[in-house]
């Protein structure tokens, strides 16, 4: 099997399952760093198509969120291609199953799954608190409830204050998150790098929300990102001072 993937969480994960596998990424593919002797095919957005052609490969895999549709849809013409819709935490699961049948590694997608699960129990917090998660500045764009980041939120026990809108909506301005009042605003690395800078900003325009600067990947990467993520998130909200212990932890 030879595999090109267009989708940074994607990579990962074929990297994980069966690296041998993959055979061409996007330049925004960079992780394990081991991945970087892997052929690249361009950009997320834009694909080089000539280069994909050219890695002649049995399987291409795209995400409908992350890619240019015109350009799969070229590639399909000639080309198998397998478009992911991972908007949920059980949509991310099956993807791992689903790629583990493909590359002919369901043992090892299988106890994949099964560590997710573990470490899942092992550090999810029940925080009980609501949340607001910043993807961009100028104008200032959060998530919606159609979203993958908005479904693992939910896992890690955070209420999305702006759940009850769709895709990533505008926020109209900082008046409209005061007025809101989240327990914590979270900015997000990625696509937007919050710096610190940006997180005393708005600490001081809301006084009252605990404003963290959050790694991104482990929000909105779908596949073997997720085993981390629910330690990360644990690790990252006792830096912020919050107690947490097994089994029935809350913020104090």
């Amino acid at each position: 099997m030879r595999l090109v993937s267009c989708v940074p969480s994607l990579s990962e994960l074929v990297f994980y399952l069966k690296p041998e596998a993959l055979v061409g990424r996007t330049r925004y593919c960079v992780f394990p760093h081991e991945i970087e002797s892997v052929s690249v095919v361009g950009g997320t957005k834009k694909l080089d198509l000539s280069s994909v052609y050219s890695l002649t490969p049995d399987l291409i895999i795209g995400a409908k969120e992350e890619n240019d549709k015109n350009q799969l849809d070229e590639l399909s013409q000639s080309l198998k291609v397998l478009v992911f819709d991972i908007k949920n935490f059980k949509d991310a699961l099956d993807c791992i199953a689903k790629l583990g049948q493909i590359l002919n590694c369901e043992e090892i997608a299988n106890n994949l799954l099964k560590e997710i699960s573990i470490v899942r129990k092992q550090h999810l917090p029940n925080i009980r608190k609501t949340a607001c998660y910043l993807i961009w500045k100028k104008p200032w764009m959060t998530v919606g409830s159609d979203t993958f980041i908005h479904s693992m939120m939910n896992e890690f026990g955070l209420t999305n204050v702006f759940g009850d809108k769709n895709r990533y909506p505008e926020i109209e301005s900082i008046e409209e998150l005061k007025q809101i009042n989240p327990d914590y605003l979270l900015l997000s690395s990625e696509p937007y790098p919050f710096s610190e800078k940006n997180r005393e900003e708005l600490q001081r325009e809301l006084p009252h929300s605990n404003v963290v600067l959050v790694d991104g990947t482990y929000f909105s990467w779908y596949g073997s990102r997720i085993k981390d993520a629910f330690p990360y998130f644990r690790k990252t909200f006792e830096n912020q001072g919050i107690e947490t212990q097994k089994g029935n932890n809350y913020l104090t």
